[in-house]
């Protein structure tokens, strides 16, 4: 009798642990969507085809929120707005309005994104939203496409507004043409805009950004556009805009002449941001993420700084110009940067972590110091710059003044397997013809000189000169507060 009085109170115990368990809690959110026409009118019929979408967030990779945690002033905002689309992801629960544009549900208590939408009415997104009580949501209007093809003047994107870029785009010069920021500017397949005049972005309200992306398709089929190409412009400046699932989200032609791109979300494409033979060129506080391609590219003399590189092919690369990139952190991509070139390229103050190539440096001397390489394969690959048959130009770094916390193969390879201008892994040789400076580094390691790959006979002039070397880690190395 005793042991079965004691069965029973367990059983009791985990009948009242699980029915107030906060996994078994849901709750009822309900609301209203009204339409209105191009002309701003109320539009009271087709109501009932209105769809609410109720999707699970995205999982943001736990380190990239840290890297944002340790260093809040680098890079854009890195949150459910930037990293959730619509067109990747599949809802959790579809519900209809009524006649009336009402609707009611029962969902678990949780975090979503939910998003309204009706053909040829476009969609209105909430991020983030906290369902841990019955509430009712504010009223959502959904405003009717404006679908645009041609050339355009005297035309602003309005915050809040679905536009269809139904083919290509033209904005000349002096054509009064402007963003705000909240407006959703969706691209056709295959189709691109061309810029021939500045972008002149208003912020509105909480909205951060210009969302430019490809045309949504509720059944699920994923369109590419062809980016946004600027051309015939003598100072060009794009702030807060977005630009995901292009083939190249920014081309800037050489009749650009001087650009500077700020605070800026380039995601999702082919390749980001190419600029070619522009007078200057300014990166500053942009996130790079998820391009199965080159997140920047540039044949210009480029300063780069203050932004965030996650999971790209290759995050930044600069051929036969001059550069400064420093104060940036670069996370999980193939390669974080790649130099080509005997110009002065300066890689300063940065953060290098879990990228398969920390530098790649090919047929360039680009001067290493005061970063730090945390967990790469490889923290620095040199390789040679492929000329004509049996003709190469070698590299000659100088890796001064840098942290690296690796304990395993390898840090520094000299007998890269990236050669310029030659694909394929069987043209890899050695990259230098002079032994290389790697002196004044902290080497957290005690072996570091066995975790570098490079001739050991330094009359071959092959190899790396590690001493003097620093015995503390360097508190200016890395990036820095406050640039």
């Amino acid at each position: 009798m005793k042991y079965f009085l004691i069965i029973i109170s367990v059983l009791l115990l985990l009948s009242c642990d699980s029915s107030t368990s906060p996994s078994d809690e849901s709750f009822t959110l309900s609301g209203k969507v009204s339409l209105m026409d191009t002309e701003g009118n109320p539009v009271t019929s087709g109501l009932e085809d209105i769809i609410v979408m109720i999707y699970n967030t995205v999982d943001i990779d736990p380190d990239l929120l840290q890297v944002k945690a340790d260093y809040p002033h680098i890079g854009a905002e890195i949150n459910q707005e930037v990293f959730f689309d619509i067109r990747d992801a599949e809802p959790i629960k579809t519900v209809n309005c009524n006649s009336a544009g009402e609707y009611s549900f029962s969902i678990a208590k949780g975090d979503y994104n939910l998003c309204y939408y009706k053909e040829d009415y476009g969609y209105k997104l909430i991020h983030e939203l906290e369902v841990s009580s019955d509430q009712s949501l504010a009223e959502a209007v959904l405003n009717e496409v404006i679908s645009l093809a041609g050339s355009i003047s005297n035309f602003t994107f309005e915050s809040g507004k679905v536009y269809h870029i139904t083919d290509d785009l033209v904005v000349p010069a002096n054509s009064n043409i402007s963003f705000e920021t909240g407006a959703y500017v969706d691209v056709a397949n295959n189709k691109k805009i061309f810029m021939m005049d500045s972008f002149n972005i208003t912020e509105i309200g909480t909205d951060n950004y210009v969302k430019i992306n490809s045309i949504y398709n509720i059944a699920g089929e994923k369109y590419i556009f062809r980016g946004i190409e600027c051309v015939n412009i003598n100072s060009l400046n794009i702030s807060n805009v977005s630009v995901k699932n292009s083939s190249s989200a920014i081309l800037l032609q050489s009749s650009v002449i001087d650009v500077t791109i700020n605070n800026c979300v380039l995601s999702n494409n082919s390749n980001s941001i190419s600029s070619n033979s522009n007078s200057t060129f300014v990166v500053t506080n942009c996130l790079i993420v998820n391009n199965s391609g080159i997140g920047i590219t540039s044949n210009s003399n480029s300063e780069i700084k203050n932004s965030i590189f996650f999971s790209n092919d290759i995050g930044f690369k600069i051929s036969m110009n001059a550069t400064e990139i420093y104060n940036c952190y670069l996370l999980n991509n193939y390669m974080g940067i790649r130099t080509v070139g005997y110009q002065e390229q300066i890689i300063r103050n940065n953060d290098f972590d879990k990228n398969d190539y920390g530098i790649t440096a090919s047929g360039s001397s680009p001067n290493i110091e005061y970063n730090s390489f945390r967990n790469d394969s490889t923290d620095i690959e040199v390789n040679r710059m492929f000329i004509s048959t049996g003709i190469y130009n070698f590299s000659n770094p100088i890796i001064t003044n840098n942290n690296f916390f690796k304990e395993d193969r390898t840090i520094i390879d000299l007998i890269g397997k990236h050669v310029e201008g030659l694909p394929g892994d069987e043209f890899h040789g050695n990259g230098v013809s002079s032994n290389i400076n790697a002196t004044n580094n902290y080497w957290k390691s005690t072996v570091y000189t066995e975790l570098c790959e490079y001739n050991t006979n330094t009359e071959a002039n092959q190899g790396i000169i590690f001493l003097p070397k620093r015995n503390n880690e360097l508190s200016n190395a890395g990036i820095v507060i406050g640039e």
